[in-house]
């Protein structure tokens, strides 16, 4: 069962909220991204949906530094500190 849904936020705009309690390292979500190049990742549309995906990782494949992440990866909460972690599976790409 899905314990989280997307709503607007008065004064923020859409974002996730948890419509059950979480259990302190519980999976909350696993994505698909799309890797990209840095330089894709600064273009008008997408520039606000991209994040860091492997350029701190020795030996990373090139032209793929950054990622759009389909799901609600976009909507969570960026505050800090924060209440969940994001963990980076490169090999599946997700």
């Amino acid at each position: 069962m899905r314990k989280i849904t997307y709503q607007s936020i008065p004064g923020k705009g859409r974002g996730v909220v948890a419509t059950d309690a979480i259990a302190a390292g519980e999976l909350i979500e696993r994505s698909p991204v799309i890797p990209l190049a840095h330089a894709d990742s600064e273009k008008p549309g997408l520039s606000d949906y991209a994040f860091a995906w492997g350029e701190d990782v020795p030996g990373f494949e090139a032209g793929t530094e950054c990622a759009i992440a389909l799901g609600y990866i976009g909507l969570y909460n960026h505050a800090k500190p924060s209440n969940v972690r994001l963990e980076r599976h490169y090999a599946e790409n997700e």
